[in-house]
Parts: C-alpha cells; structure tokens; sequence
C-alpha cells in the first residue's frame, strides 16, 4: 500500500475530486469499486466518495492503482 497526505488545497473537498487530482484521472465506476473493495482507503478506514476530506487525511491505495 502507498499512501498520500491531503494536502492544504484539498481541505474540505470530495474523496472522489480530491483522488483524481492526485492521482490523475480516473473513472468514476472503477473509483467506486475501488472504495468497495477496500483498495483505497482514507485514514486506514474505507468511506465513500462523497466524504469531505481535511488536509493531513492519509489516503492509503495499492500499488495496483
């Protein structure tokens, strides 16, 4: 699993907006498998996409992603 701190620009954003512009784009439908299944996770937690997330917030993924 690698791992990202939010950052202050992404305080109070979505998971989902906040993932694609860290991680660079991704579908919709496969993000929300991905938060399914537990292979992203925020603060070691799973949560949906819609979450605001609060800068120092760890995002955990895996490598697969």
């Amino acid at each position: 699993m690698r791992n990202i701190k939010v950052p202050n620009s992404e305080n109070v954003s979505r998971f989902d907006r906040c993932l694609r512009r860290l991680l660079g784009h991704i579908n919709q439908s496969v993000l929300e498998k991905y938060l399914r299944s537990g292979l992203i996770l925020l603060d070691n937690k799973k949560t949906k996409s819609s979450v605001k997330v609060k800068s120092g917030q760890i995002i955990f993924y895996s490598n697969e992603i």
